[in-house]
C-alpha cells in the first residue's frame, strides 16, 4: 500500500540540491554542444574556402606543357576550347557499333556536353574524363 509519507525538510533540501546540480550540469552540456556546433560549422566553411582556393590555384588541366606547347598557349587553349564537329566525330566513334543510330545519338549528347569524343571506336576513357564520367539513371556509362 502507498503511504502518505512526506519527506522531511532535510530530505527536501537534499532533493533540491540534486535538482539544482542537474540543472547546472544540463546547462553546461547545452553550452558545450552549442560551442561544438559552431566549431564544426566553422571547420566546414574553412575547408570549403580552402578547396575553392586550391582549385583556382591549381586547375585540373594546368600542365606546364601540353604536347610540347608552352604554358601560355596551353592556358589560351583552355580558356577558348576548340569547337569540334560532333556529327563527324560521333560517326567515326560509332562506325563499328551494331546499333549505330543509338550510339550516335548518345555520343552527340555527350559530345555537346563535354566538347570531346574519345579516340578510336572503343575504350580510351582516360582521354576525356568528362565524357567517361557521364552516367545514365541506371548508373551505366552514358557515352559510347
Amino acid at each position: 500500500m502507498l503511504s502518505s509519507h512526506k519527506p522531511s525538510p532535510r530530505q527536501e533540501e537534499n532533493y533540491s540540491g540534486y535538482f539544482s546540480k542537474f540543472v547546472v550540469v544540463s546547462q553546461v552540456r547545452e553550452k558545450m554542444q552549442k560551442k561544438l556546433f559552431v566549431i564544426l560549422v566553422l571547420a566546414v566553411l574553412s575547408l570549403q574556402a580552402f578547396a575553392e582556393v586550391s582549385s583556382v590555384m591549381n586547375p585540373p588541366n594546368s600542365l606546364g606543357t601540353i604536347d610540347g606547347e608552352s604554358q601560355a598557349i596551353a592556358i589560351d587553349r583552355r580558356s577558348h576550347p576548340r569547337k569540334i564537329n560532333c556529327g563527324h566525330e560521333c560517326s567515326r566513334r560509332c562506325k563499328k557499333s551494331s546499333r549505330k543510330n543509338l550510339c550516335r545519338r548518345a555520343c552527340k549528347t555527350c559530345c555537346r556536353r563535354c566538347n570531346c569524343v574519345l579516340p578510336g571506336t572503343y575504350g580510351n576513357l582516360s582521354a576525356c574524363p568528362c565524357y567517361a564520367s557521364l552516367r545514365t539513371h541506371g548508373n551505366r556509362p552514358k557515352c559510347p
